[in-house]
């Protein structure tokens, strides 16, 4: 089922405003603390669910609405929460709009302060999923298992986020970096922009005699810790740190959540930081391509189909996980990105939760889910992997 293009830019407008919580307030969609029946507000949860809202408006051309194959019914229950990855953000409200086509007074509210925070809502029972960037961490496995006993805490990868190194420099709209180069500048080995290995890497493009600004993510990150394996798996020797959610170095400013690095990154003449393709996209963001040995790759479906082919996927009863090929050196391929995860319980959420959690990850999970969320820069699971996450979601707890 789709939506008619006449005379729907209002309803399509009102659906975003109802995925993101602005029709409850200033907005559940955000980077900013929430509980249900009140709302913390900030200049910042201002801004961020003020872009959210312009993305998506931006993003919502023959959206269609969900049909009841898509969500596998309107379940019982008023409010289904998560929290999580601000990667998936965008993400999240197409998929919301869709759902409340045909689920309207189901309100969904995605709480997007990072990949950390959400897991540890969804552990304490906070809220029945999480948006992650990494599956559940070994460390975590265990309390989230009791969560969720007697059933199982699973990841299901929702969406391939490909990670931008974007940039501002006046006068440069092309760049390419190779990894060892973005290991040196984040390590701050590399401080100026005319420095002879950019300029080698970088023929023909007249790069300034300008101070290097590298910003990286202040508080825990899904999207520094897909970006430091990246890095540790593409060039170790100038890149001496363990991957983690926790950056490594204090080389640069800080920034706490992806909406504060794109602000900084604009602001900031001579700045470089890292945000996932579709903020990069939707707040129009130069974005450097990426050279792993065989001359630069943009981002792309096929750059990075071309890593996800390579890489390997693990499942065990319906936990399933994706071992990035980080490494990789092939020809066009691009290594820099993330798989994102929605973390849930197998069995053991309350029956309300758990019936509003199996119908709307039907949708994210479905072909028309996947297909929503191509337009806003993301990659969506290949045939392959998507069935997988389909036939785990059919066994799911709930309606």
């Amino acid at each position: 089922m789709t939506r008619a293009a006449a005379g729907n830019a209002g309803a399509r407008a009102e659906a975003r405003a109802m995925a993101m919580g602005l029709a409850k307030g200033l907005g559940k969609v955000t980077g900013w603390p929430w509980s249900s029946g009140s709302r913390v507000g900030s200049p910042v949860a201002v801004l961020a669910a003020a872009t959210l809202l312009l993305a998506a408006c931006g993003t919502d051309e023959n959206l269609p609405a969900a049909d009841s194959a898509m969500v596998g019914g309107c379940p019982s229950g008023k409010d289904l929460n998560g929290a999580g990855a601000s990667s998936i953000k965008l993400a999240i409200a197409d998929w919301t709009a869709a759902y409340q086509g045909q689920c309207p007074d189901i309100g969904i509210n995605y709480d997007a302060q990072g990949s950390g925070n959400g897991r540890m809502q969804f552990i304490q029972k906070q809220v029945p999923f999480a948006g992650s960037d990494v599956p559940l961490p070994s460390a975590q496995r265990g309390p989230a298992q009791q969560r969720c006993a007697p059933g199982q805490a699973i990841n299901l990868p929702m969406a391939i986020v490909p990670i931008a190194i974007v940039y501002h420099l006046q006068g440069v709209a092309k760049l390419t970096l190779t990894p060892s180069l973005v290991a040196k500048i984040f390590n701050g080995k590399i401080k100026q922009w005319n420095d002879p290995a950019l300029v080698a890497a970088n023929p023909g493009v007249s790069l300034p005699n300008k101070t290097i600004t590298p910003v990286h993510r202040s508080a825990d990150s899904g999207t520094s810790e897909n970006l430091t394996r990246f890095l540790a798996g593409q060039a170790k020797s100038d890149w001496p740190y363990p991957p983690s959610q926790a950056w490594p170095n204090n080389v640069g400013p800080g920034a706490a959540v992806s909406t504060n690095m794109v602000l900084l990154v604009k602001q900031t003449d001579g700045a470089i930081g890292y945000v996932d393709n579709p903020d990069a996209t939707s707040n129009k963001l130069p974005i450097a391509a990426i050279d792993v040995g065989a001359g630069p790759v943009a981002i792309g479906s096929a750059s990075i189909g071309k890593v996800i082919a390579a890489s390997e996927v693990d499942q065990n009863g319906l936990d399933i996980t994706v071992d990035v090929a980080y490494g990789l050196k092939a020809p066009g391929a691009y290594p820099a990105l993330m798989v994102t995860y929605l973390i849930t319980c197998s069995r053991g959420l309350p029956a309300d939760q758990a019936g509003l959690v199996k119908s709307f990850i039907t949708l994210t999970a479905g072909d028309q889910g996947q297909a929503l969320i191509a337009k806003a820069g993301y990659i969506p699971l290949p045939t392959s992997l998507r069935g997988q996450v389909q036939a785990a979601v059919a066994r799911l707890d709930g309606v």
